[in-house]
């Protein structure tokens, strides 16, 4: 596995490339898990050779402490990726990826950057457009992995891929979850052991909210029903939870047709670890590609 470290290094590694060769992309932020390899497993499936990034990106952060606490694996991150038959990672310093100290471009695309997520975390998804946008021009992928417990941000990234005619593809794979449901995050390894037990709320809320929506419960009892469940369980802080359309990020206040995504998202705090998750209450094989 070749370790790529400056953006230099990464263009000629590019440009060295056979073609014609469909290269699949996985960008992380490092501290590996399942479902990180279960995407860089389907890349190889269906790619010709895959390239990983691990970079924390500072601008997608809007608390410093936040930032600091994110937990960084590097040496084990790398052991994965190899062990899993990665043929490149992407691991650049700071100053790789902004030479200028900050950024001077912004890349923002309202009304979607500026809901859920966007609200609780202002400009987080700016910061995620702008990485990914910079790391696509680098690596000029034919193909995408991204994670669907990021929901809100695989929306976002399809629609700047679709509104700056990037030619890359965005492949949306399904969330791996821990066996009581817990979705598999990086930010898992900071919970205590009471509150890791605390957050399995989260999915048996979900799971719950999908159990209504089969039933035809209207929408508003849905989310009222799941805000006063997380709002008593223990440890829990609940930020948001609500039900929105798959494309439009807009909350659904009417039954659909099944034929319209719809999706469930949460956000809650556990002690100092916030977490998010979501549970598509619709056919799910609409929200793949």
């Amino acid at each position: 596995m070749k370790i790529i470290q400056t953006v230099s290094a990464l263009r000629r590694w590019r440009a060295e490339r056979p073609s014609p060769e469909e290269l699949g992309f996985v960008p992380t932020m490092g501290a590996l898990h399942a479902g990180h390899l279960s995407l860089l497993k389907a890349a190889q499936a269906q790619s010709d050779a895959v390239i990983a990034s691990i970079f924390v990106n500072p601008t997608q952060f809007d608390r410093p402490d936040d930032l600091a606490a994110y937990p960084r694996e590097e040496a084990r991150d790398l052991e994965l990726l190899e062990a899993a038959g990665c043929q490149a990672v992407f691991m650049p310093h700071a100053s790789e990826m902004y030479p200028s100290g900050a950024s001077r471009v912004h890349i923002s695309l309202p009304p979607l950057t500026g809901v859920w997520e966007g609200a609780s975390r202002p400009g987080h998804f700016d910061g995620v457009a702008l990485i990914v946008n910079k790391l696509l021009m680098l690596v000029q992928p034919h193909h995408l992995y991204m994670g669907q417990k990021d929901f809100q941000q695989t929306v976002v990234i399809r629609a700047m891929l679709e509104e700056l005619f990037i030619p890359t593809e965005l492949r949306v794979r399904p969330t791996l979850r821990e066996a009581d449901g817990l979705a598999m995050s990086s930010r898992n390894v900071r919970l205590s052991p009471a509150q890791r037990a605390q957050a399995a709320c989260l999915y048996a809320t979900l799971s719950q909210m999908h159990k209504q929506w089969q039933e035809a419960i209207p929408p508003g009892q849905i989310v009222s029903w799941a805000a006063a469940q997380l709002q008593g369980a223990p440890g829990c802080q609940p930020d948001y939870v609500q039900l929105v359309h798959g494309r439009t990020l807009e909350p659904v206040t009417v039954p659909l047709p099944p034929e319209e995504p719809v999706v469930a998202l949460v956000a809650a705090f556990f002690g100092p670890v916030r977490l998010i998750d979501c549970l598509p209450m619709t056919d799910q094989t609409m929200f793949f590609a």
